[in-house]
């Protein structure tokens, strides 16, 4: 009995021992950290939240040195002071890969290009590089374009890196997209059933001139690359696609002057009466082979190449753009003839029903240029609905564009406009508690015990600080896209559920563990967030350049128009033939079936591509007729009764 008693003691003993030694443990911890915290918090409030300029210079881009932080890093320095090429003459070495075309072996040169060729470099990627030489009298900033032409050796884009004096600049530079441009190869045509088909696209092989530009959308405008004064070298590798360069040319990057410093430099008279319009459709060039034309049946006034309204009962290639025209960097441009010179307006009729509740921006050049500062950033918002749009300041007043009689070429360009920022700060924000998430779940598990306390202020550093910052930083892009917009929705409520769900760990640190799922929740739910404001859908009728004194274009249709058009909509959708399935031929050689889920817009999109493909290579090839049907049906019990099809389609295949 007594060495029972004496067992006990020993071990109530053993455990308030623990325990002590266990509490003066973690106070000192705590204390060491807070001291250390305390250092820390100190250094950041001398910076200001900013990161020092001397770790910015000194960091390589192979470290993470963003392009933020470069421009960070060279803030103050001027543009440049004058325009310099870099051809031949300022080479200083070539890689392996590397091939200066000369007269003995221009065979090489892609179709298109000219005499021009000779003394260019070919590029086929590997060890494929061009070094340069320059001298400058003053420290610059300078954009940086190339003059090149796209091979027949490759089907996608090329790839280059930008190094200067041995050293990568920013962490982008490594790899930038130098787009293929193209056009249509073949006219808008009709096909056997009556509808319209879209043209091919080619690749154009003529020489280009491209501004290194960025095209994830966290930047607006050209990238600006700082050459210090003295000797520089400058050298361009190109990666996978094989390329021509005849050479780089360094501008200064200087910003597009503002709207009244525009209109102060031209100086110009109105036109009057002067009304162009070009079909969305007729282009002249696109930065990518999926801006092809296509069509839209949903409203009457829909113009196709002839102007003429929509048709109830056969598709019209009528419009350019939509879900494929989204990406920032992709590019379509017009051709239009000015009658006269002097000043003009801006118009468009477009559909914006891509993002719900925001808008989409588009960059316009003009010649190549961009006018004054404010066509940097067109903004295009959201509506189910048909547009018609004049290009005008905040007070509604159309903006006035000089144009000279004769030809130009105006450009849409794809951009996030006054996106970017919030762009890039949000992403920034959703990496930083990404990360404290991850450390987090490194103490917790992905399955935390709701009732032990696992200390996370002091076992992860700086948890309370960052999940500060983050909120602050989601607080003030919301508010700013508030602003930009003119009220909160459904794409602000995302941003403020995570910023209420880190004001309440910074309240209650001790509720992290316990709604763990739901913090990862939010983090996926921004990240998804950031992925769908970059798609800027813009789909387009037509653009228009008119004399300040004619009326904006209008839609001339009306209710009753509108609702006629679509009564004969329904009655000819019963009418297969004018779909994209039967070819008109009878008897048909091969019948095909194209077994879709429903008979929806999709289906027949599939049907139709189907269709191009077979009217545009398999029967000229081979003489074969094929009736191509889209059904919906059993495949099994058509076959059985003797009805069924000679090839199927999209089949499961338990069939």
């Amino acid at each position: 009995m007594k060495k029972a008693k004496f067992v006990k003691a020993s071990i109530l003993y053993g455990l308030c021992l623990c325990l002590t030694v266990g509490a003066v443990w973690t106070g000192y911890v705590s204390r060491a950290r807070a001291e250390g915290r305390g250092e820390t918090a100190g250094r950041e409030e001398e910076e200001d939240g900013a990161l020092p300029l001397s770790d910015v210079q000194g960091r390589s881009s192979d470290e993470g040195l963003s392009y933020a932080e470069y421009l960070v890093a060279h803030a103050g320095t001027a543009a440049g002071e004058k325009t310099v090429f870099l051809g031949t003459d300022a080479l200083t070495g070539t890689g392996a890969d590397v091939t200066v075309l000369e007269e003995e072996n221009l065979a090489e040169m892609p179709t298109g290009t000219d005499s021009r060729t000779t003394g260019a470099l070919l590029l086929r990627g590997g060890d494929s590089y061009a070094e340069y030489s320059l001298d400058l009298d003053a420290d610059g900033m300078y954009c940086l374009s190339m003059e090149y032409a796209a091979t027949e050796e490759t089907s996608r884009n090329p790839d280059v890196k930008i190094t200067i004096n041995g050293e990568v600049p920013f962490r982008e530079a490594g790899e930038m997209d130098v787009p293929r441009i193209f056009q249509d190869s073949t006219p808008i045509r009709t096909d056997s059933t009556g509808n319209e088909v879209a043209p091919r696209q080619a690749c154009v092989y003529g020489w280009q001139r491209h501004t290194l530009i960025n095209t994830n959308g966290y930047y607006d405008g050209a990238y600006c690359f700082y050459l210090p004064e003295g000797k520089n070298s400058l050298q361009i590798q190109g990666s996978g696609a094989a390329f021509l360069l005849r050479g780089l040319e360094l501008v200064p990057a200087v910003e597009a002057m503002d709207y009244g410093a525009y209109l102060d430099e031209t100086a110009g008279e109105d036109t009057s009466g002067v009304l162009v319009k070009v079909q969305a459709e007729s282009a002249l060039y696109k930065s990518d082979s999926v801006l092809y034309p296509n069509y839209d049946r949903v409203n009457l006034a829909t113009e196709d190449s002839a102007g003429q309204y929509n048709n109830a009962k056969y598709i019209r290639i009528n419009t350019m753009g939509g879900s494929l025209w989204n990406t920032p960097g992709q590019w379509i441009s017009w051709q239009v003839e000015v009658p006269e010179d002097g000043y003009y307006n801006l118009g468009c009729r477009f559909r914006q029903n891509f993002l719900d509740g925001l808008f989409t921006s588009r960059t316009f050049y003009i010649d190549g240029e961009i006018p004054f500062e404010e066509l940097g950033r067109v903004a295009f918002s959201y509506d189910d609905e048909w547009q018609n749009m004049v290009l005008s300041d905040e007070n509604g007043s159309p903006y006035k564009v000089y144009m000279t009689r004769g030809t130009h070429e105006i450009r849409m360009m794809c951009t996030m406009g006054d996106f970017a920022d919030t762009l890039r700060q949000v992403n920034d924000c959703v990496y930083q508690v990404n990360d404290l998430y991850r450390q987090i779940i490194m103490i917790t598990s992905t399955s935390p015990d709701a009732y032990t306390d696992y200390f996370l202020e002091d076992r992860v550093p700086g948890l309370m600080d960052t999940m500060k910052e983050a909120r602050d930083t989601l607080s003030e892009q919301t508010e700013k896209i508030v602003e930009l917009v003119g009220g909160r929705g459904s794409k602000t409520a995302i941003l403020e559920t995570l910023k209420v769900q880190l004001d309440s760990f910074i309240e209650e640190p001790e509720e992290i563990p316990i709604r763990l799922s739901g913090f990862k929740d939010n983090i996926s739910a921004v990240g998804s967030w950031l992925v769908d404001i970059q798609s800027q859908g813009l789909l387009l009728d037509y653009l228009y350049i008119k004399s300040p004194d004619v009326e904006a274009l209008e839609d001339e249709t009306n209710f009753f128009s509108n609702t006629g058009y679509s009564i004969k909509r329904f009655f000819a959708s019963f009418d297969d033939s004018v779909y994209a399935g039967n070819s008109g031929e009878e008897p048909a050689s091969v019948t095909v079936w194209l077994n879709s889920a429903s008979t929806s817009a999709a289906g027949r999109d599939q049907a139709q591509i189907i269709k191009d493909m077979i009217d545009e290579d398999f029967t000229p090839q081979t003489g074969i007729q094929v009736d191509l049907q889209l059904v919906q049906g059993s495949l099994i019990e058509a076959t059985l009764a003797g009805m069924g099809p000679d090839v199927a389609l999209m089949v499961g295949e338990d069939q």
